[in-house]
């Protein structure tokens, strides 16, 4: 991941990487010590927050764009990067810039001095959410939708406590060291972010899963809206609904992207949406961005139908089911664990009509790597294992990943560092008719974004090379 050339910059994401040597530290108590010698910036906005395992910066990034297109001056915090450390911290579609940066940085490194009196550091997620709050109030921010960054009950995001509306994305099984080796156990951290009289917007989920979270939603007496995908009978009249859920019915899935319609439980209907974000996960997301919308414009919010369509037409979330090269196609996709492969694996039949033809994959060592490679391997896949320059825990290594791939039955296996030229190797031998895959990490999709690698251009690869690996 890149970092900007100017010093203070610099030295600002310098500290904020040492910090990251300290891992995962969840709790609230430290990140609450330092809002409260900021002066609670948190409380100067009103909150969308979101959690889940798989789609929730999609989302969120929908739902800000809405609320951009109904002309509220909105904030999107999200994690981690793909390219550059600015993009976490979004203020009316703009990333923080490098002197707003540095600002918020001074501001949070005096108030970890005097909260901490000795203590405990925050740690890095602490230190980036607390700039991001911090500068969201400077910027005069109305609305701040803001991605809990793991589970959702500790999380240092969780410290809002009247969110206009809560949401949480499919869940899966993720961070099982961390929060727990269940689904159920998973979905009770997330529904740590459900608050009292709060909206709360479900997506889609497994029946364990779902329970859980509608067992939250009561205990703490916040309203609970379903979103759930059904099909219109053949008279074309809206699908039942029992008041409580957003029903959707996906249209068109395809190279351009997807289209839906929503119903509302108070009778609104959004009809012939179009979400530019590739793969039918999108169109879920899509649905469950809308919920939230309807449910912040039932509280007042001048977000129109018109915006809704308006924002979810242009919102833009790089590094998803991304189209980089066309001959060969080569698509770049974060998906990391087993439920978001299977989503991957879909996307790609749907939208192209074939499973990958090679596999570019780097995985971090924790993840379920046989899961995710159960998902996208079969057995004219060639896989090219490889690993990210930088990630935030220690990266499996490409010639065990190889094996594993072979292992599942993969055409072809083979490990080739550094990630350009894993990429490279794949495409010089590549087909024009193949799908080249990129995915397995968000860091690895982070890299390849960020060298520009387009490199499909058949005036960028050696021909010479394409039979090396047939």
């Amino acid at each position: 991941m890149s970092t900007d050339g100017a010093p203070e910059t610099a030295s600002a994401l310098d500290y904020l990487g040492r910090l990251a040597r300290f891992g995962v530290r969840l709790g609230l108590e430290r990140m609450r010590g330092v809002l409260e010698a900021l002066g609670q910036p948190h409380r100067a906005y009103r909150w969308v927050h979101v959690a889940g395992t798989n789609g929730k910066g999609s989302t969120a990034a929908m739902i800000a764009s809405m609320a951009r297109a109904a002309g509220i001056r909105t904030a999107l915090y999200t994690s981690p990067h793909l390219v550059r450390f600015h993009e976490r911290i979004v203020v009316d579609g703009a990333p923080i810039t490098d002197e707003e940066l540095v600002r918020a940085y001074r501001r949070v490194r005096e108030a970890v001095d005097r909260a901490g009196e000795g203590g405990e550091l925050p740690t890095h997620f602490e230190f980036v959410t607390a700039m991001a709050l911090w500068h969201f109030a400077q910027a005069g921010v109305e609305l701040a939708v803001v991605e809990v960054g793991l589970g959702g009950r500790l999380d240092a995001t969780n410290v809002v406590e009247d969110p206009e509306v809560t949401a949480i994305t499919p869940l899966s099984l993720d961070h099982t060291a961390v929060l727990g080796s269940r689904l159920e156990q998973i979905a009770a951290e997330k529904a740590g972010i459900l608050k009292p009289g709060a909206d709360a917007v479900l997506a889609p989920q497994a029946r364990a899963a779902r329970e859980v979270v509608a067992a939250a939603a009561r205990k703490v007496d916040a309203p609970l809206f379903e979103v759930e995908e059904q099909t219109p009978g053949p008279d074309g009249r809206a699908p039942a609904n029992d008041g409580r859920s957003y029903v959707f019915a996906s249209r068109h899935v395809g190279p351009d992207g997807g289209r839906l319609e929503v119903w509302a439980p108070g009778g609104a209907h959004y009809e012939s949406l179009a979400v530019p974000l590739l793969g039918p996960h999108q169109l879920v997301n899509a649905a469950t961005a809308v919920a939230v919308a309807d449910r912040l414009a039932s509280r007042g919010w001048p977000i129109t139908a018109e915006a809704v369509a308006r924002g979810l037409q242009e919102v833009r979330w790089p590094g998803r089911l991304q189209v980089i090269g066309k001959r060969p196609v080569v698509v770049v996709d974060g998906a990391h664990n087993p439920q978001a492969a299977a989503a991957l694996a879909r996307a790609l039949e749907q939208v192209f009509g074939r499973p990958a033809s090679w596999l570019v994959i780097g995985m971090l060592a924790e993840k379920d790597v046989k899961g995710v490679l159960r998902r996208l391997v079969r057995p004219t896949t060639r896989v090219v294992a490889t690993r990210a320059r930088s990630s935030r825990t220690a990266p499996i290594d490409p010639h065990e990943l190889a094996a594993l791939a072979s292992q599942m039955g993969a055409r072809t296996a083979v490990p080739v560092t550094p990630a350009r030229e894993a990429l490279r190797y794949a495409v010089g031998r590549a087909e024009p008719e193949d799908l080249v895959v990129v995915a397995g990490s968000l860091y690895l999709a982070g890299e390849i974004l960020e060298e520009g690698l387009a490199v499909s251009d058949p005036s960028a690869s050696p021909s010479s090379t394409k039979s090396a690996a047939k």
